[in-house]
């Protein structure tokens, strides 16, 4: 495994994989935040669309009416109808119509409710009062009822949710006085959001699978042809050489085709190999040669060793004479070695030698 690691080609592999995934990743997660978005925008604007059009039906001026009427007068029952026929034509799970608790809105009471037929979900009664869900609804409701703002969204998709992931528009029902009466709802599902981002991050997930795999094959093909296969060929002709120390008979450069660096490398292994054989052929030559001198001055040293004189005293009879002898090391000149040495007086011999190996004689 840790030979596997080692390997140029997953080292390269691995490294194009990771700039996959991380490209990958950024596009999808910036993808994925517009894909949301557009989705939230046109959730919102269908929601507020809805939202207006119930308003229609329903009169804000009666709404006092309403809330006494127990939910079982015939006006009130058409109201009711008129926004489930609303809810159910629009798509929405919910439209509802409330009254926050003033002034500390802190308890809400549904005077309105209907919900999609297809819809699982319970209807509120009548009159339900209940406490208002959180602060940002209660902030929101004091903005819609003070004049702050006449039209807010709630977005639901984190955290404890009782009825899954959703949005809630609200838009005020103000009278004819101007002033607010009640808040309506449109709450609407986001499963259709929620499936489309799954389905988003599966087809990314997807796209990202096959394209490291495309890598993978892709990129180990291309690396073996121009580059792992030319450098083995490369590394046993180096080993090869070593071993035997002989040019190849066919040059890499006939092997590799490539006209990249490694190409050029393949070159100077065949420049280095036929080098390197000059190198030793001359090597050998002059090794040969020195040989040849060595043995050719050993045996002058020798002739010259043996005429000097070895016997003292040479003339024991005449104690006036005496000898002396010395040899030094034999100098070069024009390709010849040479050497004095003293006889006596009145006689210098010559010794030479030829290192062209034709022989001098002696003078």
């Amino acid at each position: 495994m840790k030979h596997l690691r080692e390997h140029i080609a997953v080292k390269s592999i691995s490294a194009i994989v990771l700039l996959l995934v991380a490209f990958s990743v950024l596009i999808g997660a910036i993808g994925y935040n517009g894909f949301t978005e557009a989705l939230m925008t046109q959730y919102a604007d269908g929601a507020f669309r809805t939202a207006k059009i119930a308003a229609l039906v329903v009169d804000a001026d009666k709404m006092d009416e309403y809330a006494a009427s127990e939910g079982a007068t015939k006006d009130y029952l058409a109201q009711l109808e008129k926004l489930d026929r609303v809810c159910n034509a629009s798509g929405s799970t919910f439209i509802y119509v409330i009254q926050p608790e003033q002034p500390d809105y802190g308890r809400i009471t549904f005077l309105f409710s209907t919900k999609n037929q297809n819809s699982s979900y319970s209807l509120y009664d009548f009159g339900y009062v209940r406490p208002t869900t959180n602060e940002d609804y209660r902030g929101k409701y004091r903005l819609l009822y003070e004049g702050g703002s006449e039209r807010e969204l709630v977005v639901r998709d984190k955290g404890y949710i009782a009825t899954d992931p959703h949005i809630t528009a609200m838009i005020p029902l103000k009278g004819s006085d101007g002033q607010t009466k009640a808040i309506l709802c449109v709450q609407m599902q986001m499963d259709v959001l929620m499936n489309a981002r799954i389905t988003y991050i599966n087809r990314v997930m997807l796209l990202l699978v096959l394209a490291a795999v495309l890598v993978i094959v892709g990129q180990g093909a291309y690396l073996h042809q121009t580059l792992l296969s030319p450098i083995k060929t490369i590394t046993d002709e180096a080993a090869r050489f070593a071993a035997e120390n002989i040019p190849t008979e066919e040059k890499l450069q006939t092997k590799i085709r490539n006209r990249d660096e490694i190409g050029r490398l393949a070159g100077s292994i065949d420049n280095l190999e036929e080098q390197i054989q000059r190198y030793v052929e001359d090597l050998t030559k002059i090794t040969a040669e020195r040989e040849r001198i060595n043995t050719e001055m050993g045996l002058a040293k020798n002739i010259q060793a043996s005429v000097l004189p070895n016997v003292f005293p040479p003339f024991p009879d005449r104690p006036e004479f005496d000898i002396y002898a010395s040899m030094d090391p034999a100098k070069e000149v024009g390709g010849d070695f040479y050497d004095f040495f003293l006889i006596d007086d009145d006689h210098l011999c010559l010794v030479m030698a030829d290192v062209s190996g034709k022989g001098v004689p002696a003078a």
